[in-house]
């Protein structure tokens, strides 16, 4: 014990130390006991806890390598969490604004509907039937916005191209909003 690096004088206890002369782990445990003749006597025991402590030094690194994992699994719920709530708060903007993009050309088809009713000239009725076939097209081209949204959504959407004359389509939505 004289070559260890780590010697102790020490009372009644235990000590454990790592003994570069057997690269062991030792534990050294002391207690006092009386002799038969009535002295006081120190019995020394040294015990070999190399394995112990191997195995203690894995559970540690297990430990430690479980608890990156756990970390690492807290990280990704937290992000998912964010994932969700930024997509359920696009969601309900996006049906509120349908929303209101489905009451503007339902009001119109209505309006139009109602001044057709009591229109006395057929150019006040063609007016109001080519303002309704405007206002339903547009309505309908926001419930397939819409059925487009859930096909996204269920992973089931099929993108194409598709030419269109964007003035066209801006005078569109232009008269639908102008009644």
């Amino acid at each position: 014990l004289a070559e260890d690096k780590e010697r102790r004088k020490f009372g009644g206890g235990f000590l454990e130390f790592y003994s570069e002369r057997s690269r062991q782990w030792l534990t050294i445990v002391t207690e006092e006991v009386t002799w038969v003749d009535g002295r006081p006597v120190q019995l020394v025991n040294c015990y070999d806890i190399t394995a112990k402590k191997r195995f203690s030094d894995m559970l540690e690194e297990k430990i430690e390598e479980r608890t990156r994992e756990l970390v690492l699994l807290r990280q990704e719920a937290e992000s998912a969490r964010r994932k969700a709530e930024n997509a359920s708060q696009a969601k309900a903007l996006f049906l509120a604004n349908m929303s209101h993009e489905m009451r503007t050309p339902m009001n119109a088809i209505i309006g139009m509907s109602t001044i057709y009713k009591s229109a006395e000239t057929d150019e006040k009725k063609t007016y109001c039937v080519e303002k309704i076939e405007e206002a339903s097209a547009h309505l309908l081209g926001v419930i397939n916005d819409i059925l487009d949204m859930s096909k996204i959504e269920a992973g089931k959407m099929e993108v194409s191209l598709a030419p269109f004359v964007f003035t066209e389509m801006v005078e569109r939505v232009c008269s639908v909003l102008s009644f």
